[in-house]
């Protein structure tokens, strides 16, 4: 990935004298994605902004929202949840417009994610409402393409269950996660299955049923550790600790 950075750097350089503006930005963003898998914040800040900026000098809505996608994966990272949940709501709403609705409603699940993984960390951060609001709203526009059937979908409601869990309706977030995990292990989408695992592990911490907690904390990561998702894994782990 550092190679593909330099690549990047690189590439932009003579893109840039060429007057491509779109393969200029298409490579910036390429190499902002490299620099966030390792984790360098500062490079990965300067491409992605610099890819943003073509974008839109290229005219290309779509391009703008793929690269505030980026943006938001950048700052989930860097732990500015609410940065991160901004950028990926303002790259849905540009997807809505241009009809790309499945892409529309992943976008708003991100927005969801980040403040959920606020809360994680910071149990007092008030979150609820905006969480509701986002995995509710991502759910009728998977439900508007016709995709209720799909791991997708599975995602947005867990996504919705921890918002329930947010408002202290643990009763009912068991209720999606377990309706989450059915239809994603239905789809084969063991990423998914685990986190509904680390849910239900959040559910019964809440309920004082410690031993259900940290055995499904435990599942989930070895699930995330078997699928090579780190990100899934470190809940885990906050989780059993």
């Amino acid at each position: 990935n550092n190679v593909v950075v330099s690549i990047a750097l690189e590439a932009s350089q003579f893109f840039k004298k060429a007057k491509a503006v779109k393969k200029l930005a298409v490579t910036c963003q390429l190499g902002a994605e490299a620099a966030i898998a390792e984790r360098q914040g500062d490079e990965a800040l300067e491409l992605v902004g610099r890819s943003l900026a073509y974008f839109e000098q290229a005219g290309d809505k779509l391009g703008q929202a793929g690269a505030r996608m980026t943006m938001a994966k950048l700052y989930l990272g860097l732990g500015e949840f609410d940065k991160a949940a901004y950028r990926a709501e303002t790259a849905s709403q540009t997807y809505q417009k241009l009809g790309y609705v499945d892409q529309a409603a992943s976008a708003l699940r991100a927005s969801c994610q980040a403040l959920l993984d606020k809360r994680l960390l910071d149990p007092k951060a008030n979150v609820a409402k905006e969480v509701m609001r986002t995995a509710n709203a991502s759910l009728q526009l998977y439900e508007e393409a016709g995709m209720t059937g799909s791991s997708e979908y599975g995602l947005s409601l867990n996504a919705l269950a921890q918002a329930q869990l947010a408002a202290d309706d643990f009763g009912r977030a068991a209720e999606l996660a377990e309706e989450a995990q059915a239809l994603l292990k239905k789809t084969g989408h063991f990423i998914g299955v685990a986190t509904t695992l680390n849910t239900l592990a959040q559910v019964h911490h809440k309920q004082g049923e410690i031993f259900d907690a940290v055995s499904e904390a435990r599942e989930a990561l070895q699930l995330f550790q078997e699928h090579d998702d780190n990100h899934g894994a470190v809940i885990s782990a906050y989780l059993i600790d």
